[in-house]
């Protein structure tokens, strides 16, 4: 089974903490299933894509930003269903800046220049 998260659920942030606490939930939710369903053959997949070329995403493409292409969000996405993968970044990148940014300090997560 797949849930869309967000590798905005990893850690809180001013520019949208709303979304960023739903997906958390999100996270917290899949890993409860990954519980109960241990020893099963069920797997729960939680998919995390980073700033995807959607139209949600489209107040950061009008920066600048790179945004993944959506075919290679959901190429990963379906393959990280198929081999049962716990936790899928997508693209794979942002399981290492996530892992950079959880690590963070509050002191230094929270400077406005950052």
């Amino acid at each position: 089974m797949g849930l869309i998260g967000s590798i905005a659920g990893d850690r809180g942030s001013r520019a949208n903490y709303v979304h960023g606490a739903s997906k958390a939930l999100i996270d917290r939710y899949s890993e409860g299933l990954r519980h109960l369903f241990a020893g099963s053959d069920v797997r729960i997949v939680i998919i995390k894509p980073g700033p995807t070329d959607t139209p949600m995403a489209s107040p950061y493409k009008a920066q600048g930003w790179r945004l993944a292409p959506v075919e290679e969000v959901a190429h990963g996405a379906v393959e990280a269903m198929r081999r049962g993968t716990p936790v899928a970044y997508l693209p794979r990148r942002w399981k290492f800046i996530m892992l950079v940014a959880r690590a963070l300090p509050d002191f230094l997560f929270n400077r406005n220049d950052f």
